[in-house]
């Protein structure tokens, strides 16, 4: 999202960092060699503000040149839909900036604003709606700056919602449409994408935590139906019919909602075990939340950022 260094990720590989719920700093590293499938280098975490660590961790892995995709956390920015402007392209940001100054939590003065468009929107007769991300300037600043001190070129601040994107795109089914169900510690987000396209990203209120409580079917039933709005609105909004599949990351799928989606959804409902998908140099042996959106966020193909 946010353009940090002019180099584009889409070379040797990247980077990512991603803050975790428990105060580490979550790191994936992925390759591609030349027509080559993604190859996961090294998963792992450090302590929150650990860059001596991170230079460490670089050097051992040889991952020294490699760009960084800062990733950043929930609550760190705004994700909002809105009326695109009809204006020329290069207006479009500046436009967009006006039009969501009175949907911040914060000044407009303060805020780093990007944009992408959600193309195939059905109805003609309706304004043409697109994404914009907004985020305070010093939290952008912030989230690359354990990457800096540690010496490592930063490429890109990233969402999670554009790196769930980029897991979805793993599986086959992706090119028909696929609903992404990814579950954080104290919430969930859920995602509808379709050729490498995020067309529709929602989060919802319940998260891993929850799940332990003793009311996981009461919990699970909310999911459902943020999951069904989800499906419904683009089937309603775009042009391509329903999804192919709606698919659990790993964190979601150890919870009840791997056997109570299925049983309630007319669509297929898939667990897809990552480790089959990419290759790991050594896969781990438990999937934390902020784990899955590092590996997503440095699956990053994009040579070009808006």
């Amino acid at each position: 999202m946010f353009r940090w260094w002019q180099k584009q990720p889409g070379g040797e590989g990247l980077v990512a960092l991603a803050p975790s719920a428990d105060g580490q700093t979550r790191l994936a590293a992925v390759s591609r060699a030349r027509g080559g499938a993604p190859r996961v280098g090294f998963l792992g975490a450090i302590e929150r503000g650990n860059a001596r660590g991170l230079r460490q961790l670089a050097e051992r892995h040889a991952l020294r040149h490699f760009p960084v995709s800062a990733l950043l956390a929930e609550g760190d920015y705004q994700l909002l839909l809105v009326e695109a402007p009809d204006v020329r392209p290069e207006e479009l940001r500046a436009a967009v900036r006006w039009r969501i100054k009175d949907l911040l939590d914060f000044h407009l003065d303060d805020a780093v604003i990007d944009v992408f468009e959600i193309p195939d929107q059905r109805h003609a007769n309706r304004n043409r709606m697109m994404y914009a991300v907004a985020a305070r300037t010093r939290t952008v600043s912030e989230s690359v700056q354990l990457a800096e001190d540690a010496g490592l070129p930063v490429a890109v601040v990233d969402i999670p919602e554009m790196a769930l994107r980029n897991l979805a795109a793993l599986l086959p089914e992706e090119s028909q449409g696929l609903a992404l169900v990814h579950l954080e510690a104290g919430s969930g987000i859920v995602t509808v994408s379709r050729g490498g396209t995020l067309y529709l990203a929602r989060r919802f209120d319940r998260g891993l935590r929850d799940f332990d409580d003793g009311r996981a079917t009461s919990h699970a039933e909310a999911v459902l139906l943020e999951v069904q709005r989800s499906l419904d609105y683009y089937d309603s909004h775009f042009s391509h019919g329903p999804v192919a599949a709606v698919a659990l990351t790993p964190p979601a799928a150890n919870t009840v909602l791997a056997d109570y989606l299925p049983a309630r959804l007319d669509v297929a409902v898939l667990t897809p075990v990552l480790q089959e998908l990419v290759e790991f140099v050594q896969p781990p042996v438990r999937w934390d939340p902020a784990d899955v959106l590092a590996l997503g966020a440095a699956l990053r193909t994009e040579a070009k950022v808006l």
